[in-house]
């Protein structure tokens, strides 16, 4: 490589990175909406929100809300409570929930 394309490369692959930070934080409030899934079995049942942009693992949410709530599409309002690290989903301390359409 020549000399000036080095800075360029390396240039260009921090702008890469940089764009694909995570534009989410902890502790930012987010309103989602998608279906509820209740993943793994019993007693680790895990209420999942899928989204059209990922999953996201609802924290806070009551087990039989959760039962009643399961295949419906929701609107899910919290506080970022972890962020996506490795298989583990981003989660979401949930500070209501809503049913479109029911209001």
């Amino acid at each position: 490589m020549r000399q000036w394309q080095i800075p360029t490369a390396l240039a260009a692959g921090l702008l890469t990175v940089a764009c694909a930070a995570p534009t989410v934080q902890l502790g930012q409030p987010m309103t989602l909406e998608g279906k509820l899934v209740l993943k793994g079995n019993a007693p680790f049942v895990v209420p999942v929100l899928q989204t059209a942009k990922g999953n996201w693992e609802l924290r806070g949410l009551a087990e039989q809300t959760a039962a009643r709530l399961q295949n419906k599409q929701l609107q899910v309002s919290g506080t970022v409570s972890r962020l996506q690290q490795g298989p583990a989903l981003p989660q979401l301390q949930v500070s209501s929930v809503n049913e479109p359409g029911l209001q």
